[in-house]
């Protein structure tokens, strides 16, 4: 909260509120008589209506989508065939349980109570995009033109249906209402970092603008312009190789690199300055 204005600390306070105690309408059962409607209460019943049946219906559900991540994380760069067909056949397998389920629950509580929950409407697109992309591969085994990023982009989809996991575990809810909750204070943060970042990248041109290129110093990762020293920060901030960097930066014409660089033409780094330069924003930008 030290991260926060007045205004941020009232909006996470309401957030807070909002996510702890907000209100669900209860779904209501189908009305009517008749044959359909005595099924359709019955299918209530397991999705929604029984508290111990609609845990049950859930949790298997949970289970599914587990394993169909689990599933398609066992392929693999130059698989045989047959692995080819077992994935196939588990993914047409998945696809047609989460299309049941979805069947289920609009028979059972009914297009418009259906489509009144986000996370309804996210099974929908997602199963949707599941079968236009079974129907979109067999047009193209069939000769038909497909562009494959479409087949790609659809594919993507089904990663995301492990976001479903977050309807039966208060584990994950309690930590996605405190992600949001937070919000505003690593905006604060983020803003921060962006300043800590611009002003070492200005630094950085002052310090070692001309040093001659090595290993790590090169084309890629420099401080000849602000552009590219701004990269260069992003990639030091997630630790990879900013030793190297500094080592690059340290460079003097008759150290251990004689040759290199040239006092004459400005080309030499700055062994103190590089020091610090590099362990003060390892320090501030990481901790």
């Amino acid at each position: 909260s030290s991260f926060m204005s007045e205004d941020q600390k009232k909006w996470a306070f309401a957030m807070r509120l909002i996510l702890v105690k907000s209100a669900q309408r209860k779904l209501q059962p189908p009305h009517g008589k008749g044959c359909i409607t005595r099924f359709r209460r019955r299918v209530f019943a397991l999705v929604e209506g029984d508290k111990d049946l609609a845990d049950m219906f859930e949790k298997v559900v949970a289970l599914f989508v587990i394993a169909n991540v689990l599933a398609m994380s066992l392929t693999w760069y130059g698989q045989p065939a047959f692995v080819d067909s077992l994935s196939d056949i588990l993914d047409t397998l998945f696809t047609c349980l989460f299309f049941v389920e979805m069947l289920l629950k609009l028979i059972g509580i009914g297009f418009g109570q259906y489509v009144a929950d986000a996370w309804n409407v996210l099974d929908a697109s997602l199963v949707t995009s599941a079968v236009v992309d079974h129907l979109l591969s067999t047009f193209a085994s069939s000769g038909f033109f497909i562009n494959p990023t479409i087949l790609r982009m659809l594919r993507f989809f089904r990663i995301v249906r492990l976001l479903k996991l977050i309807r039966v575990s208060p584990e994950v809810k309690r930590l996605l209402a405190t992600v949001v909750v937070a919000t505003p204070s690593l905006g604060n943060v983020g803003v921060l970092i962006l300043l800590l970042m611009y002003i070492y990248s200005i630094l950085g041109i002052e310090l070692f603008h001309g040093v001659a290129h090595g290993e790590f110093l090169n084309e890629d990762a420099n401080f000849e312009a602000f552009g590219p020293a701004l990269l260069t920060l992003v990639r030091c901030i997630t630790g990879e190789s900013y030793n190297g960097i500094m080592h690059d930066a340290m460079v003097t014409e008759h150290g251990s690199r004689p040759g290199r660089c040239s006092e004459a033409d400005g080309t030499c780094g700055r062994p103190l300055a590089a020091v610090a330069f590099f362990v003060s924003y390892a320090v501030f930008g990481t901790f």
